[in-house]
């Protein structure tokens, strides 16, 4: 437990002192995420580091419980780190990873949670493209476009 509050630490306090010019994603800084199948919010709490809401619609899912394809509406929470100034790419590109943990909906409720890997490419200083996949105890993915408020 001790190695992984140090490792936390770590990698929190690391962001506050690698601070550049070039950041991916400032403090206070705010970004609109949406396709067809999703939307969300993404808050900067720290540089580089993330948090916000979600919500999702599974089209298909595999539910090992039942053991076909289902459907299913999600609420989620996410928290993510850009890697972006950490691996020195040009400010067009966010490269960023961390967990979700949420509700899935379809036939009652589960609790959903997994690690998070995606990527953005924007085009101009507002709009971007997003590829997003997670896996956990479900398996989802994203493909839509990113709004920097």
């Amino acid at each position: 437990m001790k190695k992984v509050v140090m490792l936390l630490f770590f990698v929190f306090s690391s962001t506050w002192i690698v601070a550049q010019g070039n950041e991916q994603f400032p403090l206070g800084g705010k970004q609109l995420n949406f396709g067809p199948l999703y939307a969300g919010v993404d808050f900067g709490v720290q540089q580089n580091i993330t948090v916000g809401p979600m919500i999702s619609y599974n089209w298909a899912y595999y539910d090992p419980s039942v053991g076909v394809l289902n459907t299913s509406f999600d609420l989620l929470g996410k928290a993510d780190y850009h890697f972006g100034q950490l691996l020195n790419l040009p400010s067009e590109w966010d490269v960023y990873g961390g967990l979700r943990v949420g509700l899935g909906f379809r036939n009652g409720g589960r609790l959903l949670s997994g690690i998070e890997v995606g990527g953005r490419w924007f085009w101009n200083k507002k709009w971007g493209l997003n590829v997003e996949s997670v896996y956990g105890n479900y398996l989802s993915g994203n493909i839509g476009v990113t709004m920097k408020l």
